[in-house]
This record gives C-alpha cells, structure tokens and sequence, in this order.
C-alpha cells in the first residue's frame, strides 16, 4: 500500500514488484493481482525527445467515449494479455489496436503515427507505452533494426530520440546485496 500511496497507480508499481505481466486493481482497499510469465524476449523502448506532460495527455482525452469504441478495446484485452504471455507478435498486432487514448495522443507526437507503421511494416508491433511519448516495440526480429527505423522516422519529422533494449523479465524488484 505504501508504495502504491507513493507512486499513485496499482498497475505500474504491482508490475515493478511482482516482475512479468501484472494485472491489478484495488478494490475494496485491498490489491487483487493476477501475474503471468513472459517470455524470454527483448523488447526496445524508443523516447523521442519532445514533452508531453501527464495533465496535457489526460486532457486531450474525450470526456465521453461511444460504446463502440470501448467494446472495441474491451474485446482486445484477453488477446494483449496472451499475445505478451506467448509472445505471440502477429496476436499483438490485433490486440495492440487501440480508439480510447492512441488517436488523440499520437496527434501530439510528431512522426509517431509513421513510426508505429514503420514497426509493422518489419513485422513487429509498436504502441504508445503509457500515455506516451515514448513507443515500446515487440518483435520477433532484431529489436535494433526495427528501433533505428522508428528513430528514422522520428528524425524525418525533426525529432530526435533515445533508444533502450530491454529484456522482459519475470523478476520483480529486489535488493542486490
């Protein structure tokens, strides 16, 4: 609880202690978490340098959002939690499809909507992490590769970025001693 009181959201930090694929809620006061194992894979993070603070990004949000759209995403989060579990990148592109934050947020990131089909064009699947800007990338490939043609197109709209290859892990956090 204290460190949920800290960083203010179950999910990230249920994540960062529990390592692999962490679902959480709090209800009733009480965390309920279900973790699954992830594949061994690697994964790239791409940053581009521009900044979106979190109000901008919650702001430019609809209020309201029609019952297609969140049946749309509804439908899509049993395929997003089996597609990271198996890794399974063809189900992760179908999954990965999002009309409740994407569109609105993508607008306000120069170059990401190119990036993001640049990724699939190589077979891979890039989404917005978090509220953004930053893309997390699944591949079956070279993470390098794909990550360099995403910055490429970041470059393209005069913006430039960091790239970080992660290794999933099923290790949460813990004190090296």
């Amino acid at each position: 609880m204290l460190a949920n009181k800290i960083e203010g959201h179950p999910d990230n930090i249920s994540a960062a202690l529990l390592g692999g694929l962490v679902v959480a809620v709090l209800q009733d006061g009480q965390f309920v978490t279900k973790k699954f194992d992830l594949p061994e894979m690697q994964v790239a993070f791409i940053l581009p340098q521009i900044s979106i603070s979190t109000s901008m990004a919650r702001a430019i949000l609809p209020e309201h959002y029609g019952r297609r759209e969140i049946v749309f995403n509804l439908g899509r989060v049993p395929l997003t939690i089996e597609g990271l579990r198996s890794g399974d990148i063809p189900l992760l592109k179908v999954a990965m499809q999002d009309r409740l934050h994407q569109p609105y947020r993508l607008s306000h990131i120069p170059g990401a909507d190119a990036a993001i089909q640049a990724a699939r064009d190589l077979d891979a699947v890039a989404t917005l992490s978090g509220a953004g800007p930053g893309l997390i990338c699944f591949c079956n490939g070279d993470p390098r590769q794909i990550s360099s043609k995403i910055e490429r197109e970041f470059q393209r709209n005069g913006i430039q970025s960091k790239t970080w290859i992660l290794n999933l892990s099923n290790q949460g956090a813990y004190l090296d001693e």
